[in-house]
């Protein structure tokens, strides 16, 4: 009867585990990351983003502490995380990072959710991070990157805009960007990717070319 138990176990998390790989109808999927562009700008602050699932599979929620303007990955599947802002001196950062550090999933987001419930006249969250993690199949890109910028951060008040949103591919080349506020499309597209869309053409009729001249100087050779 254990073994029967622990077989239907194996089956149902290798089941899920399927199941959240499973992409929808007609979607591929992407990355996405983000950065606070002028952090740097306001020194008194912390920066926490929150919930952060740091898995592609079952939720494994964790909570991150902004350090700087670098580039942070985020799964999207579960959800978007917001923004917060606490001063440095109501955070105590070590207790924090002692939660993130716990092991079990549950213990772990229980514990997050009761931190930032007990710091809700502290600190001060902005709008959800707009991130997703699939687009349709066609796109040519596979990263999604938001350039935030933060228009206002005080005690009780935490303005954050998408300021531009760069679109990649695999390689890292910026096939587009664009500016958040006016939609208008930026002219920073990365040399190489804008040659891969005229090799992509060139390339097969080149093929074409040579085989037609084989074909025409192995006629020539038999006459």
């Amino acid at each position: 009867m254990k073994k029967i138990v622990l077989l239907l176990i194996i089956l149902l998390a290798a089941y899920g585990s399927a199941s959240a790989d499973l992409l929808p109808d007609g979607k591929k999927k992407v990355s996405y990351n983000f950065r606070i562009e002028n952090i740097d700008s306001y020194p008194d602050y912390s920066f926490l983003v929150y919930p952060v699932n740091v898995s592609n599979g079952i939720p494994v929620l964790h909570s991150y502490f902004v350090k700087d303007s670098s580039w942070i990955d985020i799964f999207c599947k579960f959800g978007s995380p917001a923004l917060y802002i606490i001063k440095n001196s109501d955070l105590n950062k070590s207790a924090l990072d002692s939660i993130n550090s716990i092991g079990d999933n549950n213990t772990r987001a229980n514990a997050l959710r009761e931190f930032f419930d007990s710091k809700k006249s502290l600190m001060t969250r902005s709008a959800s991070i707009n991130c997703t993690s699939y687009v349709e199949r066609d796109a040519k890109y596979d990263v999604i990157q938001d350039e935030l910028k933060i228009e206002k951060a005080s005690g009780d008040s935490l303005v954050i805009n998408n300021s531009k949103t760069f679109y990649k591919d695999k390689y890292g080349n910026i096939l587009e960007a664009k500016d958040s506020k006016s939609g208008v499309r930026d002219d920073v597209v990365t040399p190489a990717a804008s040659y891969t869309g005229y090799l992509l053409i060139i390339l097969p009729v080149l093929a074409l070319v040579l085989i037609v001249s084989i074909v025409l100087i192995r006629k020539m050779k038999k006459h």
